[in-house]
């Protein structure tokens, strides 16, 4: 993996720490793009302690009660999005 491959791996990280992190909801939503585009929202429960991961291009949702899961799918997500053109 190249260290340009890592950072946006570590930055997606920080979001979704960002929303563990951020109490004033018990909901945090977040959607991540490539090229301006929508790819995937993404929302942190508090209360439950999980994330749900929905593409957008086929709705299809994911659960993950780790933080590394989520981002592992979002790089994916992302990667996969990129990769179609």
């Amino acid at each position: 993996m190249s260290l340009a491959e890592q950072s946006e791996l570590v930055k997606i990280v920080k979001r979704l720490e960002a929303m563990q992190d951020d109490r004033s909801r018990n909901r945090q939503s977040r959607t991540f793009t490539m090229f301006g585009v929508a790819v995937c929202d993404v929302t942190y429960l508090h209360d439950e302690g999980i994330f749900i991961l929905v593409q957008l291009d086929n709705s299809e949702r994911y659960r993950f009660d780790k933080l590394d899961l989520a981002a592992i799918e979002i790089y994916r997500c992302l990667y996969d999005f990129q990769e179609s053109f």
